[in-house]
């Protein structure tokens, strides 16, 4: 029966959803041979983060042989990323690439991070830490094109780059914690650098994707968690306070001036001088759920009430701030109540490349995370003051 036999008595023609079911089934089918490929990429994608993670727990001098395992793993992705693009570039682009996005964001993370490690050796010869590679180059290597115009082939969007190198920034805020515990105190300094750097360029694009948006606006949340909790963390272990703030067993009493930095409260636990504040609460939570959380004074902490911050406008910040300023230093008076010949400016050695003081309140401003330090001799008290 043909469509118009079928309409003159009333009836739809079956053939019209057979012939739907045909390209459903079809449909399905390059699906199915999409996933198969990329079971195994995610496979070898799971394998290279986990390699690459070891370089939190890899002094610097031994990272060779975690970014030489990693580098084998990258190219088995490389040659799994080859054959899909053969697959994918079959048919049109946009309609299956969020089947793969995921696993191919991962990959060229992989890529990103071995290469800022110092691995994946550039045109030039040897690799260099702390290189960021462009996307024409992660194309390169990857052995894809990328932010294709002309034509409808698989290829590495900018949106995937960009996102790749947002979790880059997550993962280094999380090594600069890692490298001061094996006593590598230069590399937060060039992490941080990096941060501020790579943050400075993502304020340069004019972002229309809003995941892409949301997610780079966490990266000045990176650098103003990394500052405030490093430098707690860092005195923490010079003085051997562990992350309850008790003694280790082979720290001295008071020989070293703890109480530079810290007091001691009724049931004996050391307590920095430290008052963290924000009008936007990811930093401090950050703080709160690290693993000094327990050492800080709670009634120390303030959140703006509101919870949104200045959302990047400095009129807003410099309004909030005039509203919340009474607060703050009821919180300051009481701290410095309790020390002696107050000093303001004092910046530590460790950070004296990164922080340059440029006002009573404001430090570093250029990280995007304000930060006041008082010094406070016999006994010291120091204040790390974080807004927005």
């Amino acid at each position: 029966m043909t469509s118009m036999d079928a309409a003159a008595f009333g009836m739809v023609n079956p053939v019209i959803f057979e012939h739907l079911q045909t390209k459903i089934d079809e449909d399905t089918q390059i699906r199915e041979e999409l996933r198969n490929i990329l079971t195994a990429l995610e496979k070898q994608g799971r394998t290279a983060q986990s390699v690459l993670s070891r370089a939190h727990s890899t002094p610097s001098a031994q990272l060779q042989s975690v970014l030489s395992e990693a580098e084998k793993s990258i190219l088995e992705q490389i040659e799994t990323i080859s054959k899909l693009a053969e697959v994918a570039s079959k048919y049109p682009y946009y309609k299956y690439n969020s089947i793969w996005t995921r696993d191919v964001q991962n990959s060229c993370f992989a890529v990103l991070l071995c290469c800022w490690l110092g691995g994946l050796p550039s045109k030039d010869g040897q690799g260099q830490p702390g290189r960021l590679l462009t996307i024409e180059e992660v194309g390169d290597i990857l052995q894809v094109p990328v932010n294709l115009k002309d034509r409808d082939a698989f290829h590495l969007t900018i949106e995937e780059y960009l996102l790749s190198l947002i979790s880059l920034i997550d993962e280094l805020a999380r090594l600069a914690v890692n490298s001061v515990t094996l006593g590598n105190y230069d590399r937060p300094l060039q992490i941080s650098q990096f941060i501020k750097d790579v943050h400075t360029g993502f304020q340069i694009l004019n972002l229309k994707n809003d995941t892409l948006r949301r997610r780079s606006d966490s990266i000045k949340y990176s650098v103003g968690e990394e500052v405030g909790s490093q430098f707690w963390q860092q005195l923490c272990q010079e003085h051997g306070i562990n992350q309850d703030g008790n003694l280790e067993d082979f720290a001295s009493e008071g020989v070293d001036r703890k109480d530079v930095f810290f007091y001691q409260s009724d049931d004996t636990r050391y307590i920095p001088r430290a008052i963290l504040v924000d009008l936007e609460p990811r930093v401090i939570q950050g703080i709160q759920n690290g693993p000094y959380k327990n050492i800080y004074n709670p009634e120390n902490f303030f959140v703006g009430s509101q919870g949104s911050g200045a959302a990047n406008n400095w009129a807003a910040g410099y309004s909030a701030g005039d509203t919340v300023q009474e607060e703050v230093f009821d919180m300051i008076d009481r701290e410095v109540d309790g020390s002696e010949s107050l000093e303001v400016g004092y910046i530590p050695p460790q950070w004296e490349n990164t922080l340059k003081a440029s006002s009573l309140i404001t430090l570093s401003r250029d990280l995007c995370s304000y930060t006041l330090l008082l010094e406070v001799q016999d006994p010291v008290s120091a204040v790390i003051f974080s807004s927005e």
